[in-house]
């Protein structure tokens, strides 16, 4: 979760869901998802999630899919996109993301 405020506190990431594409062999490993490190954050910062580190043992191309799976009452964040290994969003309230 992340938790945002006038002062800098703790961050936990967002859910991060890594799919990979073309998987037809049933010996196939699954990949491992790396969200990053916990960050700090200031309210009204811009966040940078962080799913380059993630790998495929089968050096199969990776996908993401990212979700803002709770956020403050009346917060308007969302992500950048959904799609790419590093995308941003404006943690707008205190609270939670």
């Amino acid at each position: 979760m992340l938790k945002a405020s006038k002062f800098p506190v703790f961050l936990s990431l967002i859910l991060m869901a890594l799919i990979i594409a073309g998987c037809g062999d049933t010996s196939n490993s699954a990949p491992v998802a790396n969200a990053g490190l916990d960050q700090n954050v200031v309210t009204g910062s811009v966040v940078t999630l962080d799913g380059s580190g993630s790998s495929d043992a089968n050096g199969d191309t990776l996908t993401y899919k990212w979700t803002i799976t709770s956020k403050p009452s009346g917060s308007a964040a969302v992500l950048s996109s959904s799609t790419v290994a590093k995308p941003t969003f404006t943690a707008d309230k205190d609270g939670s993301y």
